[in-house]
């Protein structure tokens, strides 16, 4: 899996690409929160539009959520309340985007995240939001 991070003055956005695999999403996470330029709940767009989650479907899902939710959690303290944009591609993805937020409110990491399709929109919305403290 593939990421990288681009820092704006008003938030970041995550680039994800590849197929999706623990290693891929412990890494993105750690070095987004270890960045110099990382700020605890800033506002995020995430590009999901070309990351494969075949490895997240089916019976094996949840069990794989949970232990991203998991990564989330192990850092909640770096990433603070975090305001996240998620442009996605596909219906699939958003279901499991949905899903993984429901994950996350079970396990009180705070998070506000909406879905897009449209980046423009999403950047709109992300810039609309107030930043965490």
């Amino acid at each position: 899996m593939e990421y990288s991070f681009e820092f704006h003055e008003q938030y970041v956005r995550i680039t994800l690409a590849g197929k999706a695999d623990y290693e891929g999403l412990y890494g993105y996470i750690h070095e987004l929160v270890e960045h110099p330029q990382w700020k605890p709940g800033s506002r995020v767009l995430t590009d999901f539009q070309n990351i494969d989650i075949s490895e997240f479907t089916g019976e094996y899902a949840i069990p794989r959520l949970k232990v991203y939710a998991g990564i989330l959690q192990d850092h909640q303290d770096k990433l603070g309340v975090v305001t996240n944009a998620a442009l996605i591609a596909s219906g699939e993805l958003q279901a499991l985007n949905k899903i993984m937020c429901n994950l996350m409110d079970m396990i009180n990491i705070q998070m506000v995240n909406e879905n897009f399709i449209d980046e423009q929109k999403a950047l709109q919305w992300l810039l609309d939001q107030p930043m965490s403290e």
